[in-house]
């Protein structure tokens, strides 16, 4: 066996292929040019995992190539209440179909409540909770099918409850409670309605940076197991990431460390108790491209302990009582599951038929115990009692996690409410305008900054935490946070943020919209938005207009400063006019100009001062460049004689500088966004730099 699984581990290239699209109509992959055609229809997502292997592998001899698993996900608001996601999968190995996940989520409960019922994946540490294709490696992990029944995990039929639990320095706490009907393949069985599965985590979250967080979390659950009634399966488990990201270049560095362990302990017949533990530890990083370029994954192989205990009975005490006494032997052992074999002990393998890096032990916490006690007899009855007796058993016996689920007892009483509104923006430009609107009497924060990319913005915990207490929540729309803004509004617990509530602001309504496509839009036009150019705010224009449509929001919140609202964007409209004639007599000699853009950022900028854009270094929106497109790109310019290449302070300047060196034309990096740079510290200034930067340049190739 040894030699079979040293053989088994012969170098194998494993190729990971994902494929998605994602269809804004029910049973079409088009999208809809008009915003109103998809009202009522579902988002419609489709995934798959292609793998290819090749080597030699007498363990797990894999076919060289296969579709192993497809998806279909299904998502829509129900009512203003609830949404509902439903993912159907189809094994093409074994050919079958069937609902991985389908719940109903109700998001506006009492008490900033949501819940969640239906089939889901069980809250129990990280990788439990992801879906295959999210998983930055083909194998499964081991933890999985070992120690969690499966490929698959825990997921069962039950209902979520979770809660933000209030905390200082703003550190996101998250306490869920879970109850499942007690069914997950090869861990747990219910043969009867009182042998539910109670799951309890809790996830802590802190930003250490704007470029570094850590999250931390502990998981602990126990059903009936599957080795008869009355047996039950406990598990515990804690786990821990470290994100790396700088927001200047996230889509080209990036490193993520996270590591798992959990604890398993099985009560088996015999009075025996099989207690193993397993962790997991991968580590991905991206440099200098936009998928990872290494990833690595290193998993522990299981300990299993058994405690065998025996007991000796020479008589009766004098006091009528009978004497016991008590010893324990221990052994160690590593073994491959047998569902053949005759006894109902089982074991776990966690050896890897692949290769992976250098694999580490995680000995049991019952290493260099010579004696311990053995659960008697009677604690392994059957609870007859119903659930809530089930479950004030565990608490008793678990005191730590009586402590987690008290948590999510902490009173519903909300803080005090604050002297001054409370404004999250998605852009740091909608910040800037509602500080200069609302003055002393709000305060305004951004969740994206002004050198991150705002199509590739990461929803963190931290943004929750924003969103949570805001009272007035200013989105650019046009789809470009439909990546991250749905769900941090799900756990947000906030009503009155959600676009149906009084605090919802579309910065984009009334603005002039530019580049927005005709006829029919799909993926193969690259990453557009169908409802037209998201990048507006860079037309003063549209500023004067987002500008009034935050004083009337909030006015129509807070009545007693709308006067102060109206001087303070009185004068800002004043500063602007202002402002506009001077931007417009820097810019009055390069009219008409020719230029080309790395991606389709300044359309309106380029009409508000009248320069030309006749190309852009992306072949299409979002796509990098291609050595054709370079070269077609490096003819244009040369023939159109393109004096300059400008591009956002967020990309790469490899490509804009070697176009640049094969055609003479500067390079000019500018801020698209308040905070790009230090001296673009509010809406004004950011178009003295803008505007400044570019005649400055152009000045110098007179």
């Amino acid at each position: 066996m040894k030699e079979d699984r040293k053989r088994g581990t012969a170098a194998r290239l494993v190729l990971f292929a994902e494929f998605c699209f994602l269809a804004l109509a029910a049973g079409s992959a088009v999208a809809q040019t008009a915003q109103s055609g998809n009202v009522f229809n579902p988002n419609i997502s489709v995934i798959g995992n292609a793998l290819g292997f090749v080597g030699h592998n007498t363990i797990d001899n894999r076919p060289s190539l296969a579709l192993k698993e497809s998806e279909i996900g299904l998502s829509a608001i129900v009512d203003p209440f609830a949404r509902a996601d439903f993912f159907v999968s189809f094994g093409s190995e074994r050919g079958d179909v069937g609902i991985e996940e389908g719940y109903i989520t109700f998001l506006t409960l009492p008490g900033e409540l949501v819940a969640k019922v239906g089939k889901f994946k069980a809250a129990f540490g990280k990788v439990n909770t992801e879906h295959p294709h999210v998983r930055q490696y083909a194998d499964v992990p081991l933890v999985l099918t070992n120690l969690l029944g499966s490929e698959d995990g825990i997921e069962d039929a039950g209902i979520s409850v979770s809660r933000l639990v209030p905390m200082p320095s703003q550190i996101f706490l998250e306490a869920t409670a879970q109850l499942f009907r007690g069914t997950t393949a090869n861990l747990f069985e219910a043969p009867s309605r009182n042998d539910v599965q109670p799951l309890f985590h809790l996830k802590a979250y802190r930003d250490l940076s704007e470029s570094t967080n850590l999250e931390v979390g502990g998981s602990w659950t126990r059903g009936n197991g599957v080795e008869g009634p009355g047996l039950h399966t406990t598990l515990a488990g804690i786990d821990a990431t470290f994100r790396w990201r700088p927001l200047r270049q996230g889509l080209y560095r990036s490193v993520l460390v996270r590591g798992e362990w959990i604890r398993s302990e099985r009560e088996t017949v015999g009075e025996d108790t099989v207690r193993a533990n397993a962790g997991i530890c991968s580590a991905s990083t991206s440099m200098g491209g936009a998928a990872p370029l290494a990833t690595g994954t290193t998993r522990a192989i299981m300990r299993t302990t058994r405690l065998f205990a025996t007991a000796a009975t020479p008589g009766s005490s004098p006091s009528g009582h009978r004497s016991s006494h008590w010893s324990a032997a221990k052994s160690v052992e590593t073994a491959t599951t047998d569902s053949t074999a005759p006894s109902r002990r089982r074991s776990s393998s966690c050896r890897s038929n692949s290769p992976s890096a250098p694999t580490a032990l995680i000995p049991s916490d019952m290493r260099g115990r010579q004696n311990m006690n053995t659960k008697k007899k009677e604690l392994l009855r059957r609870y007859k009692s119903g659930t809530a007796c089930c479950t004030g058993h565990l608490l008793r016996k678990s005191p730590s996690f009586s402590l987690l689920f008290s948590l999510l007892l902490i009173s519903f009483s909300s803080p005090a409410e604050a002297k001054k509104l409370k404004v999250v923006t998605t852009l740091s430009d909608f910040a800037s305008l509602a500080a200069t609107i609302g003055g002393d009497h709000v305060e305004a924060e951004a969740l994206a900054r002004g050198y991150q990319d705002p199509h590739f913005v990461e929803p963190k915990p931290s943004f929750v935490l924003k969103l949570n207490s805001a009272d007035v929540l200013i989105v650019a729309g046009l789809e470009l946070e439909i990546g991250y803004m749905p769900p941090l509004l799900d756990q947000a617990r906030n009503e009155k943020i959600r676009p149906t509530g009084a605090g919802y602001l579309d910065a984009s309504a009334g603005c002039d919209i530019l580049d927005k496509p005709a006829g029919q839009v799909t993926r193969a036009m690259g990453d557009v938005h169908p409802y037209g150019n998201p990048h507006f705010w860079l037309d003063p224009a549209n500023g004067r207009v987002i500008a009034r449509a935050i004083a009337a929001k909030l006015t129509a919140l807070d009545p007693a400063g709308a006067a102060d609202y109206a001087k303070n964007l009185a004068d800002f409209e004043a500063r602007l006019k202002a402002a506009e004639a001077r931007w417009a007599a820097r810019l009055a000699p390069f009219k008409n100009t020719k230029i080309v853009t790395y991606h389709s950022s300044w359309p309106n900028f380029a009409k508000a001062f009248s320069l030309d854009v006749v190309g852009f270094l992306e072949p299409k929106p979002g796509i990098p460049p291609s050595p054709q497109h370079k070269l077609e790109i490096i003819n244009l310019m040369n023939a159109q004689k393109v004096p300059l290449i400008l591009m956002e302070v967020y990309f790469d300047r490899k490509d804009p500088d070697f176009i640049a060196s094969k055609t003479g034309a500067t390079v000019v990096v500018i801020p698209p966004s308040v905070g790009g740079e230090p001296a673009a510290k509010d809406y004004l200034s950011l178009f003295d730099v803008d505007v400044e930067k570019i005649a400055a340049a152009l000045e110098k190739r007179k």
